[in-house]
């Protein structure tokens, strides 16, 4: 222990000798308490229960019972395949603290030789899916093993997200049935995925009262509505709604009390009552009714709200925030979006 001030220590403490994990945290409070605090500290790391060191493949069995209950239906689907197909087959019979970079490096090099398109994106996202399976079965309650370490990923060329024309986009709401246009409306407005949209309850949106301070007049109460999203991984965050889409949430609430809807969603399906699982028919739908061809898919109303958002000079970290992204890099594909946009103007200028 070394003292930094009469009522600050550091307690820098190898419970299992040198070679063994070291535990370092600063403590305030008289030299006597750091003392008794570094006892505790000491006995509470013994007391631990250690890693049971199961197999990649014990661990796999467990995990996919727990992520069919708590993880999207897609998500669990996705995650199944990469371990089935390719995963356990290599990594199956190994303990996690035994995998290294080096049997990492040839289960990329293996993989590489199936020479699919894509494959370099393919094979980060099954090394992903490995280090989330170890990072479960590490947590505390569990100790099946170490948590992993951070393996190198392989570089490849992100895809660009696609972006609906204002016009078009704008030519779409209005084609939209009335009864369906809230919808599209608040996943534009809040960029949200089809999914989170889909569960949207009427519990989850929530009108309060904003006080805004006036510079050369008095302050002035403005009533904001916001919805509670439930994103990936059970991850919650707030979107406040735009004016427009705070009145298509209005009408689509009157909407529901007229037809005597008892249910919790937001925008439940007409026949069943129950969560929508297609939203694309009323988007192809409109198109033909403005005109409009190509293709344009339900996640492309959130490309388009990241990217408007973007090109309007907000902050990218609110962005991020309002996307539900857990890293900012994810975020930053959209800067690219708004330079390429940025662009194709400059280049309409140019004489032939």
């Amino acid at each position: 222990m070394r003292t930094i001030s009469e009522k600050k220590h550091m307690i820098d403490l190898y419970p299992e000798g040198r070679k063994g994990p070291r535990l370092r945290k600063v403590f305030a409070g008289t030299l006597e308490e750091a003392l008794i605090y570094e006892r505790e500290l000491y006995q509470a790391f013994h007391k631990a229960p250690k890693p049971h060191n199961k197999t990649v493949n014990e661990i796999a069995e467990e995990y996919l019972e727990w992520a069919k209950l708590h993880r999207a239906e897609k998500t669990y689907k996705e995650q199944k395949r990469m371990l089935h197909k390719h995963l356990l087959l290599f990594f199956g019979r190994i303990q996690p603290d035994r995998i290294t970079s080096s049997i990492i490096q040839a289960y990329k090099v293996k993989r590489t030789e199936d020479g699919k398109k894509k494959i370099h994106r393919a094979i980060n996202l099954e090394l992903m899916c490995l280090r989330r399976l170890i990072a479960w079965g590490a947590e505390k309650g569990r100790r099946y093993c170490e948590p992993p370490a951070k393996y190198a990923m392989l570089p490849y060329k992100r895809k660009v997200p696609k972006v609906i024309p204002r016009d078009q986009l704008t030519a779409i709401l209005n084609a939209i049935s009335p009864d369906r246009r809230a919808l599209y409306i608040v996943m534009y407005s809040a960029g949200l995925r089809k999914d989170e949209v889909c569960n949207l309850c009427k519990a989850d949106v929530v009108t309060s009262v904003v006080t805004i301070k006036g510079i050369d007049r008095a302050n002035a109460e403005v009533r904001q509505m916001t919805i509670t999203v439930i994103g990936k991984g059970d991850k919650e965050r707030k979107v406040p709604l735009t004016r427009a889409a705070q009145e298509a949430v209005k009408e689509q609430l009157k909407r529901l009390d007229k037809k005597g809807y008892k249910g919790d969603l937001l925008f439940p399906s007409s026949r069943t009552g129950k969560a929508l699982t297609d939203i694309r028919k009323p988007i192809k739908t409109a198109m033909k009714k403005a005109g409009i061809t190509g293709r344009i898919t339900p996640h492309m109303f959130r490309h388009s709200f990241a990217t408007h958002l973007l090109e309007a000079n907000q902050d990218l970290r609110t962005i991020q925030e309002l996307l539900g992204h857990e890293q900012i890099s994810t975020t930053q594909i959209y800067t690219h979006v708004a330079m390429t946009r940025k662009q194709d103007a400059i280049n309409s200028l140019e004489m032939e």
